[in-house]
């Protein structure tokens, strides 16, 4: 739908609205229309889903926790919960959480190591610090990690696994689901599991592409328009 088009269903108002009312009120809706297009040429983004899910497929157990023909452990979703503010959670899928020894249980990156705030954090986990600013936590086979989470609730090594799933809300200044970022290994996190009957890290490399909301952006534009282009048809066959 370009602006052209909503100029014909501008001019269309005018010949085929057979009231000021009806008329003054396609008006309107053909302004927001074209008012909605243009925010979508400036911030063509803002349409994006503000969910974003990773699928924990990195295996760097020692023997192997990716049994045969298990492709993923489970999901780390971080989801924007309001400006500065971020809720991570960690589903396994045939997997446990363990803690094995290293720096870190479940580890993460930000782009401008912000200091951040952990809260609303699962019974048996507990954050490396509170409040907690970039470090270097080393989970073997997957590098090193700004941030952590412990699992306290766990035993040593991969005894007194817990079953997650994992959750917790960071707040930092300018924080976004966009802030998170991979690790000089490529990893954007990193999850210390049991599966398979093994130990050791698993990872998430890549992440799922967000898909668009309905009712914002360009896809919004269109479903508009094509009820107000709808509405038009209608009244001009009521007028002929």
């Amino acid at each position: 739908m370009t602006l052209c088009a909503i100029s014909d269903l501008l001019s269309l108002s005018h010949t085929q609205a057979g009231s000021t009312s009806m008329r003054s009120l396609f008006r309107n809706a053909i302004v927001g229309a074209a008012a909605l297009f243009a925010a979508s040429l400036v911030a063509p983004n803002a349409g994006l889903a503000n969910t974003i899910t990773f699928q924990l497929t990195s295996d760097h157990c020692t023997g192997g926790c990716l049994g045969t023909g298990v492709t993923s452990l489970g999901t780390v979703t971080i989801t924007d919960v309001s400006s500065g503010v971020v809720q991570v959670t960690v589903a396994l899928s045939g997997a446990q959480f363990v803690s094995t020894g290293f720096d870190t249980d479940f580890g993460f990156n930000l782009t401008g190591n912000p200091s951040i705030t952990f809260s609303s954090v699962t019974s048996g986990f507990t954050p490396n610090a509170n409040p907690q600013t970039a470090g270097s936590l080393h989970m073997d086979g997957t590098g090193f990690f700004e941030y952590g989470v412990q699992c306290t609730g766990c035993g040593s090594g991969g005894s007194g696994p817990l079953p997650g799933p994992l959750s917790f809300t960071i707040t930092g200044t300018g924080l976004s689901t966009a802030s998170f970022e991979q690790n000089a290994a490529g990893q954007f996190f990193a999850a210390d599991l049991l599966a398979n009957g093994n130990t050791g890290a698993v990872d998430a490399s890549l992440a799922a592409v967000p898909a668009p909301v309905l009712g914002a952006g360009l896809p919004g534009l269109i479903f508009a328009c094509g009820g107000l282009l709808g509405l038009a048809r209608r009244r001009r066959k009521r007028v002929a």
